[in-house]
């Protein structure tokens, strides 16, 4: 219980910045932060201490979001993984050097029109800092392909930039 009180301690801004930017509704998040906490209290003796903890609870959140979709009857290929630069432009690293609001709005257009796994590992990769190793776990794809979308995107904002 302890580890868990203290993940959502340090992990919930993190979650709940996550969750916000699927939902796209402040209250919705909120209680799906909880219930995504709920749903960990639950299966903490699942968790596998081998891993980290972290891509385990964004796994969860994810499931959360997709559950909380699927029984409201909306479109999961249009709503959620949307990006919003407002929900986290205040932990982006890489666009540090990216200096005019139109470049930017060139980056969220670009990001806006990628399908959702690649934007989802360029996402938690890149804004959410996580390894490339939990970026797999947590998209349940190989390596290789999250390493080679995060490539890719990134390629495509430098030349962004660069215009």
């Amino acid at each position: 219980m302890d580890t868990l009180e203290t993940a959502f301690q340090q992990l919930a801004p993190d979650v709940l910045r996550y969750i916000t930017s699927i939902v796209k509704h402040e209250h919705q998040a909120e209680d799906l932060l909880q219930e995504t906490f709920y749903k960990a209290y639950v299966a903490l003796d699942t968790y596998d201490d081998d891993y980290s903890f972290r891509p385990w609870l964004f796994t969860i959140a994810k499931n959360t979001c997709m559950d909380y979709f699927r029984s409201h009857r909306r479109s999961l290929t249009n709503t959620p993984l949307a990006f919003d630069w407002n929900d986290v432009k205040d932990t982006m690293d890489l666009e540090r050097d990216v200096v005019t609001n139109e470049t930017l709005r060139d980056v969220y257009d670009l990001l806006n029109r990628l399908p959702p796994q690649p934007r989802q590992a360029f996402i938690f990769k890149v804004i959410y800092g996580l390894s490339y190793d939990d970026c797999q776990l947590i998209l349940k794809r190989s390596p290789s392909a999250v390493k080679s979308d995060v490539y890719r995107i990134r390629t495509m904002i430098k030349q962004r930039i660069e215009r």
